[in-house]
């Protein structure tokens, strides 16, 4: 009887939770389905395709939490019923659909700095940070890519970088990390350290290990990796220049053409006021 009330106060609680993100997050258009809380082997939760529950004389769609998922941080929970929501509006709107991924993401970013398990700072935190990001939204969170990839950039005049080939990826990240691990950082002025940082990670950068996500791994791997050494970086400086961290990163990595200054000045800045 006490699991059965201790699990019907944790649906009642994920209902609020649900009403609160549609609001915030929907405008209030999602049809409210059931929710359940059962164990889901491989899976944080699903949606039925069908409505399957019927409550009074309507019919509702379920949304099931998993539970053996529920003693995550309430983020990560939080994170999971958006993600849901996502594929119970059936999103099509390419938009929208960028704008939910962004939402899932910030979620998961909060906490992330208190999951990584690891203390190194090597090519296996990279897959874990971005598995922590990713894995409500991509299937594939946390693995390299097996694919070439070419992205055309606007501040390239519809360039791409040249992006490390598939099988490189491990290879060429592992010699950036080695490079970053080795130097002694607290011997480093603010100004050595910007441009040293800068030009390493955007060498990580490059070697874009996944398909979606690199740029918000990267960066966060970039702000642990900076606390860790003694040079903590303002990360909601960071966040809010996103679009400008990201071109930054895009013309300091063009090969004969790099132009490192955007990305040094954003980063002195962020090291600054950290």
């Amino acid at each position: 009887m006490k699991q059965t009330i201790k699990t019907s106060r944790t649906a009642g609680y994920l209902e609020k939770m649900f009403r609160a993100l549609n609001e915030r997050y929907f405008a209030g258009n999602l049809e409210e389905p059931i929710i359940t809380i059962q164990s889901t082997p491989r899976a944080y939760g699903h949606v039925t395709v069908s409505k399957s529950w019927r409550k009074g004389q309507e019919q509702r769609h379920e949304l099931n939490i998993g539970a053996g998922t529920l003693d995550r941080p309430i983020e990560n929970v939080t994170a999971t019923l958006l993600h849901e929501m996502v594929h119970l509006l059936n999103i099509k709107d390419a938009g929208m659909l960028e704008r939910a991924e962004a939402d899932i993401t910030s979620i998961k970013l909060l906490v992330i700095d208190g999951v990584m398990q690891s203390q190194a700072f090597d090519f296996s935190r990279l897959l874990a940070i971005h598995k922590h990001i990713f894995e409500d939204i991509f299937e594939w969170a946390g693995t390299i890519r097996t694919i070439s990839i070419v992205k055309r950039e606007r501040v390239l005049g519809g360039d791409t970088i040249r992006y490390s080939q598939p099988n490189d990826i491990e290879r060429d990240c592992a010699t950036i990390l080695k490079k970053l691990n080795e130097l002694d950082w607290s011997t480093f002025g603010v100004n050595e350290t910007a441009e040293t940082f800068s030009k390493l990670i955007a060498a990580l950068w490059q070697t874009h290990p996944f398909r979606e996500g690199n740029t918000r791994t990267v960066v966060t791997f970039a702000t642990q990796f900076a606390e860790a050494h003694g040079f903590r970086m303002d990360k909601t400086l960071l966040k809010d220049s996103a679009a400008y961290v990201r071109d930054a990163l895009v013309k300091a990595s063009d090969g004969q053409y790099a132009e490192y200054e955007y990305l040094i000045k954003i980063f002195e800045d962020a090291i600054r006021r950290g």
